[in-house]
């Protein structure tokens, strides 16, 4: 399936119009190396180090990981960094880059993850005091009270991969309000932010009142895959967490309507989560459970053999959640697949015309933009069609997270 896997170093693109090379020596003007404290959230940031250190990328993931990229980043800006994993790692220093284990208290209620949450943080910012790094890239994973105490060492990049609210819908409630001031507080010390969709970027903006600089980052699909020849929509497919704020039970509720009128349309869920229970049990006692799939979680050859194996790929994220960008979407139009998603989902934004839009929570809505492509095929493959704007940007190494964290840091170096 797969055409070709592009070499790691080409997702970091440092030498364009207006990022050069001598920005960042070390050497330059008898500098010392700048030092970047990375602070990625989960993930196995160690496995990636070996991965990238054989010239291999991340084989979980379908997509070029941060961590892989910010190791290539370092070492083209002739950086030292330090790595904080919230896994144990087997060797702390490698070279000019070290990697330190950060230990997370276990969470088992409210309360239990707020302590933990605390915890962490204060592990990170004593780590960049002892370290004093140039930089610290921190993901929005970690709390936000942890920015304003960073910014005391130095320069705070906030690498946002989540919304603070859900796309189109702005706190009101009291307690969302009081959040958001609170928010608006802590982000009062953030310079810089690499955000994954133009949503994100748009709230850093609001919080910071336009003062921090963001840039917009692409997520970067490793392999290429052949274009499958589609004339009609029969097989759906949810791929990701299996949690009722994903949307997985609306969605399972909307192919219970559309299954009467459509005999051979079929549903798969693909992922893991805390609804996986429930979610078995509701098909199981579905009248249509024999069109319906559960095939558990997958790796990353899993995920792109079940897209090329349906038509269409449903993100119905509800307004119960905070998506920062619906990877899924970008997935699917690797393959020249078209997909459907509720409008607190980021990516409609770059999916365009090769994705449906329906209003989030709505069940009609969702039943009305699922029959529309089974029941019109031309509708369906103009959509599929559409998918090639989508892969332009795919495929486009400019603007991997890689690229944008180099141009964020170039912004000071070049001010220095």
């Amino acid at each position: 399936m797969t055409r070709s896997l592009e070499p790691i170093g080409s997702f970091v693109i440092i030498e364009g119009d207006s990022v050069k090379r001598s920005e960042f020596s070390g050497k330059k003007k008898n500098k010392a190396k700048p030092r970047i404290l990375y602070a990625p959230g989960p993930g196995d940031v160690y496995g990636s180090y070996i991965h990238w250190i054989n010239g291999r990328h991340e084989i979980k993931t379908p997509t070029a990981a941060y961590s892989t990229m910010f190791y290539e980043l370092v070492k083209r800006l002739d950086a030292d960094a330090l790595v904080l994993s919230l896994q144990k790692i087997r060797f702390e220093q490698q070279e000019s880059i070290s990697f330190h284990f950060i230990r997370q208290l276990e969470a088992f209620n409210k309360l239990s993850y707020i302590r933990s949450s605390f915890a962490t943080g204060i592990r990170i910012v004593f780590r960049a005091m002892i370290y004093r790094p140039k930089y610290i890239v921190i993901s929005t994973h970690f709390p936000c009270w942890t920015w304003p105490l960073l910014a005391i060492f130095s320069t705070v990049i906030l690498s946002c991969h989540n919304t603070f609210w859900p796309q189109g819908i702005l706190p009101r409630k009291v307690r969302k309000k009081a959040k958001f001031n609170y928010l608006k507080f802590c982000a009062r010390w953030l310079s810089l932010a690499v955000c994954t969709s133009a949503e994100c970027a748009r709230q850093i903006s609001i919080l910071t009142s336009g003062r921090a600089v963001c840039y917009t980052e692409v997520p970067q699909i490793v392999a290429r895959y052949p274009l499958q020849s589609r004339a009609r929509c029969r097989s759906i497919l949810f791929l990701g967490r299996i949690e009722e704020d994903k949307g997985v039970f609306l969605l399972l509720h909307a192919f219970n309507i559309l299954a009467p009128e459509c005999q051979d349309l079929r549903l798969t869920f693909a992922g893991d989560g805390s609804g996986t229970g429930r979610l078995q049990e509701s098909i199981s006692n579905s009248n249509f459970k024999n069109r319906i799939n559960y095939c558990g979680p997958l790796d990353s050859e899993g995920v792109h053999n079940a897209i090329s194996a349906h038509d269409v790929i449903v993100c119905p994220t509800t307004s119960r959640f905070n998506e920062g960008l619906g990877l899924v979407g970008f997935e699917a139009a690797a393959h020249g697949i078209p997909a459907i998603v509720s409008s607190v989902v980021p990516a409609s934004e770059l999916l365009g015309e090769s994705c449906s839009v329906f209003g989030v929570d709505d069940l009609n809505e969702l039943v009305s933009s699922i029959a529309k492509l089974v029941e019109n095929p031309d509708q369906y493959i103009r959509k599929c069609g559409a998918t090639g704007m989508v892969r332009a940007l795919i495929y486009d190494r400019r603007k991997s997270w890689g690229t944008c964290l180099a141009f964020a840091i170039s912004k000071f170096e070049s001010e220095a």
